[in-house]
């Protein structure tokens, strides 16, 4: 473990083997770095836990809220990019890569191998799919579910995820969607 200067860490936190924190991190009571992924080898209808040989690597000016948890790569490491900041709550998944300068609110889940851009902000109760690629300066708005890859400079909005005036414009289809049923009959 290495710990940069001017690092201040809170009671509780847990870090584990193989992270590197940068100068200047904040980290919040309870959250836990450089777990385990949830990773796991299915084999004569068992299922056998691998060990993740990765890293977690913070960068400087990085903020991470009470009660998150950071699992360190199985094989490459996971990444959070300098003057990043993290609400409480927060899980990020084996191998991720975060962007510098991203702000991402409670309750998000990152799955595994997912890499974010640079300056992206991810709002409330959002879950991100595993292995995705968002691009630079991306807002996804609250408990939006991410299935698939999201191009940058854009705002997503809704489960799946889709640009947020295509999804407005889908919602507002679905409200007449009754009428016209009536209609039908």
């Amino acid at each position: 473990v290495s710990i940069g200067a001017r690092a201040h860490i809170e009671a509780n936190v847990v870090i584990r083997t193989q992270t590197i924190i940068g100068e200047r991190v904040q980290i919040q009571s309870g959250t836990v770095i450089g777990t385990d992924a949830f990773y796991f080898k299915k084999s004569g209808g068992k299922h056998t836990k691998w060990t993740s040989g990765g890293r977690v690597v913070i960068g400087d000016d990085v903020y991470i809220g009470a009660n998150c948890t950071i699992n360190r790569g199985v094989s490459g490491d996971t990444v959070i990019g300098r003057g990043t900041k993290i609400d409480c709550l927060v899980q990020i998944g084996h191998g991720v890569e975060i962007g510098e300068h991203c702000l991402i609110a409670a309750q998000v889940g990152i799955s595994g191998k997912t890499v974010i851009g640079d300056r992206c902000t991810i709002y409330g109760q959002t879950g991100i799919a595993p292995s995705l690629k968002i691009g630079d300066d991306v807002m996804i708005h609250p408990k939006s579910g991410v299935g698939e890859d999201l191009p940058g400079n854009k705002r997503y909005f809704g489960a799946p995820a889709m640009e947020i005036r295509a999804k407005l414009r889908e919602i507002a289809a679905l409200k007449k969607l009754p009428d016209l049923l009536r209609k039908l009959k």
